[in-house]
């Protein structure tokens, strides 16, 4: 972890030490099930997915987030995957693909092809990066949760597996439709940026 996001980390601790609580937001595909695991384990509250309110004075949030074109390429095959991966009439209406441009042989470029921008940020409680950092002290990625945890203070006794993973059946985005989520969700793509500062986005 670098200097800078270990600095923020530590404040967090003093603060903690003068009775502040550590709560975890779950930002949506964001390895937020895997987080679950441990924060069960220590006993850190888990606020699901809500986002902190003004009452919430004598609080410190934390949540994990990803790089944005990955975030929902896992989003899009973790709705296909809700129904074994076939295209349902329910898949249908949740996704906004009308029935006639579907069959079983459609990819995951040609499904977010024949979707607009507004069923692309519709999903619920999904919402943008930028949403669920509103009110949030520390945004990691989920390679920085352990260290962040034991900077903490907090001693991991046992090891977990990845949780809610999304089945990958049909392909990966192409680079023509990474570009166009980093468009449409530009905001977060800065939000990730500042937050990982030397993070690398796929495809660069």
């Amino acid at each position: 972890m670098e200097n800078w996001k270990s600095n923020i980390v530590n404040e967090m601790k003093k603060k903690m030490d003068e009775g502040h609580v550590l709560e975890f937001v779950h930002t949506p595909k964001c390895s937020g099930r895997y987080a679950r695991e441990y924060l069960r384990d220590l006993g850190i509250k888990n606020s699901g997915h809500h986002r902190p309110n003004k009452n919430h004075t004598n609080r410190i949030f934390f949540t994990t987030i990803r790089e944005p074109a990955a975030r929902f390429e896992s989003q899009l095959n973790w709705r296909l995957g809700q129904w074994g991966g076939r295209l349902t009439s329910k898949s249908r209406k949740d996704i906004g693909v009308p029935k006639k441009k579907w069959d079983e042989s459609m990819s995951l470029n040609d499904i977010m092809e024949q979707m607009t921008d507004k069923q692309i940020v519709g999903f619920r409680p999904y919402r943008s990066l930028v949403y669920w950092s509103q009110g949030v002290d520390l945004l990691i990625t989920v390679d920085e949760l352990l260290p962040t945890l034991k900077l903490l203070g907090f001693d991991i006794v046992r090891k977990h597996k990845p949780k809610g993973v999304s089945k990958k059946n049909r392909g990966i985005l192409s680079v023509e439709n990474i570009r166009r989520l980093r468009n449409i969700f530009a905001e977060d793509v800065q939000l990730f940026k500042h937050w990982t500062r030397d993070g690398v986005l796929r495809n660069d």
